[in-house]
């Protein structure tokens, strides 16, 4: 299973989904997981007059080989989009990247799907 956090430094979780610097993207195997990249978000909050719908639908694309997100928040629209696009998120009140990944590894049935 892939899964992408969002993090503006890689050390923490970012929690504006749409706006972060770029997303962690771990791999879950077998109770266990690996960061494999971090991938840079081309729409991260630098004044890109794009719109809204089309800065997620580029996010969409960047992480369309993830199987699920795991965030502290998102806004209605992005929600809305990666439901449409059958994303699952995962919310985590954890700040520290690793830790997010650990707990969401070792108990993601426990984790609230949003």
């Amino acid at each position: 299973m892939k899964i992408a956090i969002p993090t503006s430094d890689k050390v923490n979780v970012f929690s504006k989904t749409g706006k972060t610097k770029e997303f962690a993207i771990c791999e879950i195997i077998d109770g266990s997981y690996e960061f494999v990249e971090f991938r840079i978000n081309p729409f991260q909050a630098d004044g890109d007059s794009q719109s809204e719908e089309h800065m997620h639908k580029a996010l969409l694309e960047l992480l369309n080989d993830c199987d699920a997100l795991l965030v502290q928040a998102t806004g209605e629209l992005l929600r809305a989009e990666l439901w449409d696009a059958n994303m699952p998120i995962y919310k985590t009140n954890e700040e520290d990247l690793k830790e997010a990944i650990t707990l969401f590894t070792l108990n993601m049935v426990g984790h609230k799907r949003i």
